[in-house]
């Protein structure tokens, strides 16, 4: 070879080495040997192909020049079988007559061929072949040795890309992983969580379906959160069989299960809805929360597939990662439930002083059970005063068909609760069909009725409904607690309306008394007083309330004929609130008048103090009258003045 064709030959050389530097694919690389390739041996045609994993056949990866052979059988006494199984480069410049040549080749015109081994880590994948169509064409020394220079190039090119491309993808993986990371750890929404981490999943390992299940019960039964791809039936199957599939004690150990094939595992109640589904390959990740399996994500592949240690360490990951989310989750949830109930309890609680009448009270309580999101149904009934039925007082929201009035002789699951004083659910065996009619025909599957009990008597019954989701303790419980609260604030609401009657007869009786009537509290102020006790002391028109015996004694010391009545009134206010007393003294101002003054302590059912009722009489027509007749009756002039009587109890 001369000086100047050896130049040629390292410049392409050189270019090759470069273009090869900057590929990053198996395809690109194939591509840019076989152009170079042909462009060094000066032949008509070269190209690369790879043997199927499958087939004995080599199909093209990449070609330069014409013919093109998009396969090739492979035959142990081909030329491009002995090179890929005899691992050597194989030359045949009488091709055309040669008996190994392949029949479809040489029908194309290829007069010399020759291949070398295209191998990947030192193992053969494929061939490299270089064909002439020129009569009289070979293949020298030289040739071979630029051939299998190639064939070096591209295998150090090919581990170079699958360097290159396996950096990418695990670059790829972590960003993915990282983003999932942030975005499980800032959200509160359990069903995007899981659809999130299942889609990452998927993608992150090449999967073509996936479910996230949700552990109950410790293991007792699996709920399906996420499906991709997967059919109804296989999801049903899962939940049915789990139990008998043995998994949970694996997924005990926060280890990723990984079955290669279904067709041999030994899982069989499970064998034959997988095969029915059609796919090949399983990995089951547990989801982990403190130390606690709360779950797991599934992910199928439906041709044979295969995990590394670093994909299995990469799924344990995100299945932690995932079991954090949904703790998390669950956690906010269930905070923002019970802030709910507890925001329906303290609605109730409002409802006993905000709210007069009694069937608004209850109306208000039933809503205020509506708004916690927990129920779809509420009605409140009352016990009657004859104890005969209960009424309906509340009905949130409204339905048809339900019965203002039900006797206690009905069987319904409201009156059962009456009755028996005990939870009664929808579901109880013995339930009469039609008290479950009566519920399906509003919309509704469950049912409880709770009593309403107000200090161990029952006063009614707290009928709640949803349309699907079944009571749990935990429901029940908060049902109880409300409806015990309902029949505090029932109760309250009867003996507020008991009370406003007695105190409106009591104050008509004592705004209509012909005796002044002012009361004290333990405070020594005034807290009530009416209109004959301001006639009395010529105070008509001043509101006393949160008078002091001081204020009394300012405005009325000057209307005393003897100073020392208004100072022993004061005193007898201040150091002997807690017997009764009895005074008789003349007023002088506005009006003379001839009053009775007598107090007494006021105290409650407890013998409680609670402060101290004065009664004031005008007695001065009857004082006026017993002194005329003393003095027709001695015949003697003068009259005497009036003199303080001595107190008694």
């Amino acid at each position: 070879m001369d000086r100047e064709a050896r130049g040629r030959e390292l410049l392409t050389l050189h270019q090759l080495a470069k273009r090869l530097r900057a590929q990053v694919d198996r395809r690109s690389v194939l591509e840019s040997i076989v152009k170079s390739g042909k462009e060094l041996l000066g032949c008509s045609i070269m190209s690369a192909k790879l043997k199927d994993p499958d087939r004995d056949t080599f199909v093209l990866a990449a070609q330069a020049g014409e013919p093109v052979f998009p396969e090739l059988p492979v035959l142990h006494d081909s030329l491009s079988g002995r090179a890929f199984y005899e691992n050597r480069t194989v030359v045949e410049n009488a091709y055309a007559s040669s008996p190994a040549a392949l029949a479809l080749v040489r029908d194309q015109g290829v007069q010399a061929a020759a291949a070398v081994p295209l191998c990947d880590a030192g193992h053969a994948i494929g061939v490299i072949l270089a064909g002439d169509v020129t009569p009289g064409r070979s293949f020298d020394t030289d040739d071979v040795r630029v051939l299998e220079t190639v064939g070096a190039l591209a295998e150090i090119a090919l581990g170079s890309a699958d360097r290159a491309v396996e950096l990418v993808r695990r670059s790829a993986r972590i960003e993915a992983m990282q983003s999932v990371i942030q975005e499980l750890a800032e959200s509160y929404d359990l069903q995007a969580i899981v659809e999130r981490a299942l889609d990452t999943a998927i993608s992150l390992f090449g999967a073509d379906r996936g479910a996230v299940w949700l552990n109950e019960n410790d293991f007792q039964a699996l709920r399906p959160l996420a499906v991709r791809g997967l059919s109804r039936e296989y999801v049903q199957a899962v939940c049915d069989n789990f139990l008998r599939t043995g998994i949970s004690p694996i997924l005990r150990t926060h280890r990723p299960v990984f079955i290669r094939d279904v067709r041999d595992t030994r899982i069989t109640a499970m064998r034959e809805p997988a095969e029915r589904e059609g796919f090949h390959t399983l990995l089951l990740i547990p989801t982990v929360f403190r130390g606690r399996t709360t779950g797991a994500l599934s992910i199928y592949h439906d041709i044979p597939w295969s995990y590394n240690e670093e994909d299995l360490s990469m799924a344990t990951s995100l299945g932690q990662q995932l079991g954090l989310a949904v703790a998390n989750a669950q956690l906010h949830n269930e905070t923002k439930h019970q802030l709910g109930r507890i925001s329906a309890l303290s609605e109730i609680g409002r409802a006993a002083v905000e709210t007069v009448d009694l069937n608004a009270r209850c109306e208000r309580c039933a809503r205020a059970l509506l708004r916690q999101g927990d129920l779809d149904s509420a009605l409140l009934y009352l016990l009657s005063a004859d104890g005969t039925a209960i009424h309906r007082v509340a009905q949130v929201p409204p339905i048809e068909g339900t019965s203002d009035r039900i006797e206690l002789t009905e069987d319904t699951v409201a009156v059962r609760a009456v009755v028996g004083g005990r939870v009664v659910l929808t579901d109880e065996p013995d339930l009469p069909q039609s008290a479950r009619e009566r519920l399906l025909a509003s919309g509704l599957e469950q049912g409880v009725a709770v009593p309403m009990v107000h200090r161990g008597k029952v006063v009614g019954a707290l009928l709640a409904g949803r349309r699907d989701k079944p009571f749990v303790a935990g429901d029940i419980e908060f049902v109880r607690a409300a409806a015990n609260q309902i029949a505090a604030t029932v109760e309250h609401a009867r003996v507020f309306a008991q009370l406003s009657e007695t105190s409106a007869r009591l104050a008509a009786i004592l705004r209509c008394a012909p005796e002044g009537v002012i009361m004290y509290g333990i405070n020594l102020r005034v807290v009530y007083y009416n209109a004959r006790a301001q006639q009395i002391y010529g105070l008509e028109g001043r509101d006393l309330t949160g008078w002091t015996p001081d204020d009394f004694f300012r405005e009325l010391v000057g209307g005393f004929p003897d100073p020392q009545v208004p100072e022993e009134i004061r005193r007898r206010v201040r150091e002997e609130s807690l017997s009764v007393h009895r005074l008789e003294f003349e007023l002088a101002h506005p009006q003379r008048r001839i009053v009775e003054r007598i107090s007494a302590p006021v105290l409650g059912e407890a013998g409680q103090h609670m402060g101290q009722v004065i009664l004031l009489r005008d007695i001065t027509t009857q004082r006026d009258a017993e002194g005329t007749q003393r003095e027709h009756n001695e015949s003697g002039p003068g009259r005497g003045r009036v003199r303080p009587l001595p107190s008694g109890t």
